[in-house]
């Protein structure tokens, strides 16, 4: 039996699995999408990492910024889906490179390991831009912290006392 990694659904790779069908030995397109390629002839479907989370929006207040998300489209086929936040400091002066927020920065309730979908940093400074992005993990993502990972991104530039600016 053919053994496909996971992909996302594109109507190409269904069109592509259903001409291919009656061909005796048939490969999927380049990145093919095992779910039609199941479809048609039976593969087996094997686990992988999730997809990026959904719908991520925030709110500031104060020093405080309160992040939500959707679930991924994709779980990766399993069932042991987490949240891993990555918060980094952009100075103007870097120019679109960001340095990890540090020890002074909190989150809440954690930063890894977040069964629900929100969660709270605390301790912003004031005038500092912020890119926080948020992955969903499963058993077989990547060993590393967002290595390799899909994430929704959000920036965010503080204002006095920790307000939003404009």
């Amino acid at each position: 039996m053919l053994r496909l990694p996971r992909t996302a659904l594109s109507c190409s790779a269904a069109s592509a699995c259903a001409a291919a069908a009656g061909a005796p030995q048939a490969r999927p397109p380049p990145r093919a999408v095992p779910l039609a390629w199941r479809l048609c002839t039976g593969a087996l479907l094997l686990p992988g990492p999730p997809s990026a989370p959904r719908n991520l929006v925030y709110s500031l207040r104060q020093s405080s910024l309160v992040l939500e998300w959707s679930a991924p489209a994709d779980a990766g086929g399993r069932s042991d889906l987490t949240y891993s936040l990555w918060c980094g400091r952009c100075p103007a002066a870097l120019r679109g490179r960001c340095e990890q927020c540090g020890s002074g920065v909190g989150f809440v309730p954690q930063q890894t390991g977040l069964v629900d979908r929100t969660v709270t940093l605390v301790n912003l400074l004031p005038h500092v831009n912020y890119t926080i992005r948020v992955a969903a993990v499963n058993g077989v993502s990547g060993v590393s912290p967002l290595s390799g990972q899909q994430y929704a991104e959000v920036n965010v530039s503080t204002g006095p006392a920790g307000m939003a600016a404009a």
